[in-house]
């Protein structure tokens, strides 16, 4: 009976040790400014192994929207510019030292808003030990903790949702 209580409780500590809980939250940061609206959520994905907090994927979602013509005509031209050039290099650095990991996609609409979406894997560049991003170098030792960058927003003015 002490044999098979033993293994009873080494399969429930292993099963307890291997064991992986998804995590998820959104966080968002908005204003608005003289004929601009700004909201901007961002969704973090990880994964929570043992005592360790994995980052697998950020969402970033930028929504501008202009509440006059004159406001979206002063803007536009500098946000379709940077974002046809981060479209073209996602990730990188003028252009050089794109990332495999990053997605990145926008859209327009005329005299009205302005609309961004980027995805970071956080989860394939840390499973092939590479760089995530021009500025963020693969470190052996190192990995991006779903919690600290939840703290990280929240300290930027973010509001979890």
């Amino acid at each position: 009976m002490k044999k098979l209580l033993v293994g009873c409780l080494a399969l429930m500590l292993l099963a307890g040790c291997s064991s992986s809980k998804p995590l998820e939250a959104k966080y968002v940061y908005s204003f608005e400014d003289e004929g601009i609206i700004y909201e901007e959520v961002v969704t973090l994905k990880g994964t929570q192994k043992g005592k360790t907090d994995w980052l697998d994927e950020t969402t970033d979602e930028l929504t501008v929207t202009f509440t006059d013509e004159a406001t979206y005509q002063e803007y536009i031209g500098d946000l379709e510019t940077e974002s046809e050039a981060y479209r073209a290099c996602p990730g990188g650095n003028n252009g050089t030292d794109c990332s495999k990991y990053v997605t990145y996609e926008y859209s327009i609409e005329e005299n009205k808003s302005y609309k961004s979406k980027e995805t970071i894997d956080y989860k394939t560049a840390r499973k092939n030990k590479d760089a995530v991003t021009y500025d963020q170098p693969y470190s052996k030792n190192e990995y991006f903790s779903f919690d600290k960058t939840a703290e990280e927003l929240v300290s930027q003015g973010y509001v979890k949702q």
